[in-house]
């Protein structure tokens, strides 16, 4: 099983479309080993088209961050960069 940031457990893929893949996940990090959802941006071994999809990775998560807690839209816990692969925890 993986572990990503030494923290979230991936448990199985729910999952996949265009751009990448989306796993149920454990925080063992937090006490109870809260269930969280990973997102995965596939890599694209294209340095222009690696460069464009990080732009928009950072851009989605800065505004994820900046809407705040809503019903509808999705709380981002943590986004990061992992072997040069893009995640998004929600």
């Amino acid at each position: 099983m993986t572990t990503l940031l030494s923290r979230y457990k991936i448990i199985k893929k729910i999952g996949q479309g265009g751009f990448g893949h989306t796993y149920l996940a454990e925080d063992t990090a937090l006490p109870g080993n809260h269930k969280c959802v990973v997102k995965h941006l596939k890599r694209n071994p294209d340095p222009g088209v690696l460069a464009i999809s990080q732009r928009l990775f950072e851009n989605e998560a800065k505004i994820l961050q900046d809407l705040g807690k809503y019903d509808q839209i999705p709380a981002l816990y943590a986004y990061f960069t992992e072997n040069g692969e893009f995640y998004l925890v929600q």
